[in-house]
């Protein structure tokens, strides 16, 4: 019998397996870089916001040279689909104490402030809050299918996996 040289279907099988494998792990990692990526993105523009207004609050508490808060107040606004949507999933509440402090900023209002590096998307605007300093999204930042609209939510996600972190160390040291 003639000794038959090269692979058997099984080997190919094999290799294919682990070639499937091997591309589905790449393609996971690459996407969460890319989600963690986002959402460090999306942190830094919120935190320029929140600087800005945080300033803008400040002059106007101090009266200095005319200063006034920039955006569409939302009280005044509700009519709005960017802060009609955001009202009726309950990420802004009428109810709530300081919701006459509620802006939306568009990129206009963004220009105004110095933050014309910021980029918005169709549909997208920010809401600020200029008596609390909390800043929101119109649209969410969506990561393991939880949605994401403040800076506060993110920065506590961002606590949480620390926390996880370093108990999951702790339990390893252990």
């Amino acid at each position: 019998m003639k000794e038959e040289k090269g692979m058997t279907y099984l080997t190919l099988l094999i290799i294919l397996i682990v070639l499937a494998m091997v591309i589905i792990a790449i393609v996971y990692f690459i996407r969460g870089e890319y989600q963690q990526e986002t959402l460090e993105n999306r942190k830094t523009d919120l935190l320029l916001v929140q600087g800005k207004i945080t300033m803008l609050q400040e002059m106007v508490v101090a009266k200095k040279e005319n200063a006034t808060y920039i955006g569409k107040k939302v009280a005044e606004n509700k009519e709005n689909e960017k802060i009609g949507r955001m009202l009726q999933k309950g990420i802004l509440n009428e109810g709530e104490e300081n919701f006459d402090s509620y802006y939306m900023l568009e990129k206009e209002e963004l220009d105004a402030l110095g933050l014309s590096q910021l980029e918005l998307e169709e549909g997208e605007a920010y809401i600020v809050n200029y008596d609390t300093g909390e800043v929101m999204m119109t649209v969410p930042i969506i990561i393991e299918d939880i949605e994401y609209y403040t800076l506060s939510s993110i920065k506590q996600r961002e606590g949480q996996l620390n926390t996880e972190l370093q108990n999951n160390t702790e339990n390893v040291e252990a």
